[in-house]
């Protein structure tokens, strides 16, 4: 039996629960204030219930009738919620559900999870229509759902319990003819690899675990990056490597190695957002290759990509406001700055902050003026 895929998001990992989660599963779920909203979730929540309804993820997922994924924090691995399609009586139909931690409650974790799993079943399920519905006393479903694309499609009087009591609830439905989240689209892998003066940028793969790993550990990575443990293993590299390369077969994102004279330097990559026509940036670079231009040739490389290439509108890029050289890079390559986030990533217990900036596709290349 294949283990079920995660899927990736820009703040999120959507992954299969394991049993390891139970016990946060019990602490999340059994919050009064999200039982409430929850039939299905008891509350109290009684010892051993999420364990034994985690054991059954697997055998129904591989029957097609209910497939579940954690909502998990991209950069700390953090247990956020649950998201699940469940199959109804007919079998091109699935109902989406989800339930999620208070304190990440008006972040838009829910939208960002339910955009990305609808898509992927849409993808890689047999399902054409994926409905859901919310008490009219909880309108900020409605929202939800109204933002991942789906149509209010009437009510159902007296059909969901809460507290106790029978109330109405809002129907919602999305056909895959009308699903609000593009198909993925074409990366034009085909024109890879590309040489920019001297520097190639070529396709990862599972291969370059090695390496992937050597550059998780370069000098200075684990400062600059939020998702990066301080001493990354060779397990830590695999899932990395591995979700990279499934972003890549999806169409979801392109993740490039940089080699100069031979060696692999570092490596560069985007998430994409295919409706909005957007990429989030990632990078990191060896530290012997660094002050060389490296950096500056493998940013080049993948913008004139994303924009001449596969049509993207805007990337942007996060950095930690004492990353000076990250600053530089990005200014010196056409970067914009679009302000400060105020802690938005916690990492070694300190809440930190992040600059914004970002490239439009009508922005102007210095490196293209330099040469014109």
């Amino acid at each position: 039996m294949s283990t079920p895929a995660a899927i990736e998001t820009a703040r999120l990992v959507l992954r299969p629960f394991g049993a390891a989660d139970g016990l946060d599963v019990q602490r999340i779920a059994g919050d009064e204030r999200v039982a409430r909203e929850i039939s299905l979730i008891p509350h109290p929540y009684p010892d051993g219930v999420a364990q034994a309804w985690i054991a059954t993820h697997e055998s129904s997922e591989a029957a097609g009738r209910t497939f579940v994924r954690a909502i998990t924090c991209k950069d700390t691995g953090a247990l956020l919620g649950c998201i699940e399609l469940a199959r109804t009586g007919f079998l091109h139909s699935a109902e989406l559900g989800y339930w999620l931690g208070v304190d990440h409650w008006g972040q838009g974790i829910v939208t960002e999870a339910a955009e990305a799993f609808v898509a992927w079943a849409f993808k890689k399920t047999s399902f054409e229509r994926v409905q859901s519905r919310h008490a009219t006393s909880n309108p900020a479903s409605g929202r939800i759902l109204q933002k991942i694309g789906m149509r209010r499609e009437g009510i159902a009087r007296g059909s969901v319990p809460v507290e106790g009591k029978l109330t109405d609830a809002v129907l919602y439905g999305l056909l895959h003819d009308d699903a609000a989240v593009d198909p993925p689209q074409d990366l034009r892998l085909d024109v890879l690899p590309v040489v920019y003066d001297g520097v190639q940028l070529r396709i990862v793969t599972p291969d370059d675990v090695q390496d992937f790993l050597r550059l998780l550990r370069s000098p200075g990575v684990y400062e600059g990056l939020a998702s990066v443990p301080r001493s990354p293993d060779l397990e830590f590299a695999k899932t990395r490597i591995n979700q990279v390369c499934e972003n890549i077969a999806t169409g979801n994102g392109l993740q490039l190695i940089g080699q100069s004279e031979g060696e692999v330097v570092g490596t560069i990559g985007v998430y994409i957002n295919w409706k909005h026509r957007h990429g989030g940036l990632g990078y990191h670079l060896d530290a012997p290759a660094r002050g060389k231009g490296i950096a500056s040739r493998m940013l080049q490389g993948l913008l004139d990509h994303c924009f001449d290439q596969i049509g993207l509108h805007r990337i942007w890029a996060e950095t930690f406001v004492d990353n000076e050289s990250s600053r530089r890079l990005l200014v010196r390559n056409g970067f914009s700055f679009e302000g400060v986030k105020r802690q938005t990533y916690l990492k070694e217990d300190r809440y930190l902050d992040v600059e914004m900036w970002a490239m439009l596709a009508t922005d102007p290349r210095p490196w293209k003026e330099q040469t014109s």
